[in-house]
């Protein structure tokens, strides 16, 4: 089975009929077809009929559908991680398995690729739920490295509480109710090194709306339009106060603080025979104005904007789909410089900039990373520079190269 998008990312899962509750893998096979170069390689064995690789994900499961291990490799060819043992032996290789000790219970032991141990586990009692988790160094498997503890107590407070190398931290949440039955939600920490601290203390109306939050800072009131949720003003201490705008139909457009006013108006608008969103903006004393195409797309056409920013600036995009290169190539005109910018996308990624400012190329590895980049100052220009990532096992960069090249 297999599903392309609009932009033509192509995922393909594949699986044996009857198994695949037990074992599938989805193949990104789209990632071969981004740009790669002759010159350089990701991986010093990988040669140019290596390029057609893409990313693949294997998960495995339990008879109770429960993920015992995910491995990530590359491959070649479309469908062959329908068989589980599949290898191919370039490029790295991640793993991560999850095992179940206790069987059928909530106890689940965690170890990605780096052997870091993390054991989850969850007990029910008669007035609470209790999770905890706790983290191995690889080289000590028997002394956590932190532990985390959440205590949720029946229709009463929550605790959260981490201890490491000999400290702890706790948060405790708890819900109480004055004389009128309005709710008091109250938040406290604690540390080891540090006596117990009110962080806030939160208080409702009869409608269940905040109207004011206490904070070692100061508090926090709101103001509301009679019954409604919508809130005419907020105030805190040392701040001016915020007076929140509406439009007719009641939705938040802005707000105004210090005599400044911040606001946004969504409207439709219809020019040329289409219909177009406008969006007026202000902010303090410049205003802008956006309209998005919505009628007159296709699947060529696929967006149209235009906005005219402070002093009649005006900017313009199109983005335009082409189905034989499967790309999309969104152009930038502006009334301020004569070359537009363009930028070509290919299954989400961007592998390719040029501007007034010269232009960008971008190369891909089979997992979809940018390992290679090459930037000229001109499309004349005899030189450019080359920027180049090298990944580590575990798919971090561990370098990072720049350098000029003609």
């Amino acid at each position: 089975l297999w599903t392309m998008d609009r932009d033509g990312n192509k995922i393909l899962r594949s699986a044996v009929t009857g198994s695949d509750h037990l074992n599938h893998a989805m193949e990104d096979v789209s990632l071969a077809g981004l740009p790669h170069d002759e010159l350089y390689v990701p991986y010093a064995n990988w040669y140019s009929t290596d390029f057609n690789a893409f990313r693949v994900t294997q998960h495995y499961f339990d008879a109770l559908g429960r993920e015992t291990n995910t491995i990530v490799r590359p491959a070649k060819v479309e469908g062959v991680a329908i068989d589980p043992n599949f290898v191919y032996n370039k490029g790295w290789r991640t793993s991560e398995t999850t095992t179940y000790p206790d069987g059928t219970s909530d106890c689940s032991v965690r170890t990605d690729m780096r052997g870091v141990r993390t054991v989850s586990r969850s007990s029910a009692y008669e007035d609470r739920d209790e999770c905890q988790t706790q983290v191995f160094h690889p080289t000590n498997l028997v002394t956590p490295v932190s532990t985390d503890l959440s205590i949720s107590y029946r229709n009463g407070a929550t605790v959260t509480q981490r201890e490491w190398n000999g400290q702890w931290t706790r948060n405790t949440r708890l819900t109480e109710y004055d004389d009128s039955g309005c709710r008091i939600d109250i938040q406290v920490t604690e540390a080891s090194d540090h006596p117990a601290i009110t962080n806030s203390v939160t208080l409702s109306d009869f409608l269940g709306r905040t109207v004011a939050t206490h904070t070692p800072l100061g508090v926090t009131s709101n103001f509301y339009d009679g019954a409604t949720m919508r809130i005419l003003a907020t105030t805190r201490t040392g701040y001016p106060c915020t007076e929140n705008l509406y439009d007719d139909l009641g939705d938040p457009v802005g707000a105004v603080v210090s005599g400044i006013t911040n606001r946004t108006d969504v409207s439709y608008a219809t020019v040329g025979g289409e219909v177009w969103r406008v969006t007026e903006s202000l902010a303090c004393a410049a205003r802008s104005v956006i309209r998005e195409r919505l009628t007159g797309l296709s699947d060529t056409l696929r967006r149209h904007n235009f906005k005219v920013g402070a002093n009649n600036v005006t900017n313009e995009m199109t983005a335009v789909w082409n189905e034989s290169a499967r790309t999309i190539t969104e152009t930038q005109t502006s009334s301020l410089r004569a070359t537009p910018s363009v930028r070509v996308q290919k299954f989400g990624r961007t592998i390719s900039e040029t501007s007034a400012d010269g232009g960008r190329n971008f190369f891909f590895d089979p997992y979809g990373r940018v390992f290679y980049t090459e930037r000229r100052p001109s499309v004349t220009s005899a030189w450019l520079s080359e920027t180049w990532f090298g990944f580590n096992d575990f798919g971090d960069v561990a370098e990072h190269d720049a350098f000029i090249a003609s």
